[in-house]
């Protein structure tokens, strides 16, 4: 069965939350022997407290009852469901670095937004081509649903773009096929860390454009600047909330002076809306 943010609830906390579940709902957050809590523009606490048995339970379905089999990612503190959802998991570690002891869980819900890269697409698409773009944004603001209809938007216009998918948020692969519409002309790499992943598809696939989430360490800054070295376009996203923020990250803050990107973009979250602005000027 296809896990999904609703499927990996406990039977008794699943009925509850379906009973108030907004639209707009960014993440259901479980934690024992407190209340279950809706988070969104109008967040909702419920009258429900999870029990540390149920967390246990949680944990089984997340994993799909096998833990071993999700050893690596809970080692990384998150799997991602599907549906792209992406479970945050806390609690006690056993010696492998995995979580065994759940007390709470973060459900960061997926959503396919048509039209969500709209603004991004009026800043990067010129007549001769694809211009590279940094998209900053504090977490929870939607960069990888709009790095997800980047994809889609330039698969449309025929180029040939590959996404290194760490963490199988973008596309929901599930067996190397993704669940989620990143375009017809999309290839996708993940299982493995996301430099590794901008490696492979340089070397075999032959992208166009590579989209990446998040890239935070001195490996991903180096594979982002062997792209383009090659002539390839990157749209990457970073946590960051001002161009102070980022010109701190040494790492990236210095391919971004090296020119890797020709748009750095901050992505504003406010009430229901999300908004692109141009902070390029302000790091050169």
């Amino acid at each position: 069965m296809k896990r999904s943010s609703l499927s990996v609830l406990p039977k008794g906390i699943r009925e509850d939350v379906e009973g108030v579940l907004r639209p707009d709902t960014e993440e259901i957050r479980v934690r024992a022997n407190r209340p279950v809590l809706l988070r969104g523009p109008q967040s909702i606490l419920l009258n429900r407290i999870a029990s540390a048995e149920e967390c246990e339970t949680m944990l089984e379905l997340v994993c799909a009852h096998s833990l071993f089999a999700y050893e690596q990612e809970l080692r990384g503190g998150y799997v991602t469901l599907e549906d792209g959802s992406r479970v945050g998991i806390c609690g006690r570690l056993n010696p492998s670095g995995s979580v065994s002891m759940p007390g709470s869980f973060n459900i960061r819900i997926a959503r396919e937004i048509k039209g969500a890269a709209d603004g991004l697409m009026e800043r990067i698409t010129t007549r001769d081509g694809v211009l590279s773009a940094l998209i900053l944004s504090e977490p929870g603001a939607g960069k990888t649903t709009v790095l997800r209809d980047a994809a889609r938007q330039l698969s449309a216009q025929g180029l040939q773009i590959g996404i290194a998918d760490e963490r199988g948020e973008i596309a929901a692969s599930v067996n190397g096929v993704p669940r989620l519409d990143v375009g017809d002309n999309t290839d996708v790499m993940g299982g493995c860390a996301k430099c590794r992943a901008m490696e492979l598809m340089i070397r075999a696939m032959s992208p166009q454009v590579l989209i990446t989430d998040e890239i935070a360490t001195a490996e991903d800054a180096e594979a982002v600047m062997d792209a383009s070295g090659c002539g390839i376009k990157v749209i990457a996203s970073a946590h960051a909330g001002s161009a102070a923020e980022i010109m701190r990250r040494r790492d990236i803050s210095g391919i971004i002076a090296a020119g890797a990107f020709n748009k750095v973009l901050l992505l504003k979250k406010q009430g229901t809306e999300r908004r692109l602005y141009d902070i390029t000027e302000e790091l050169t």
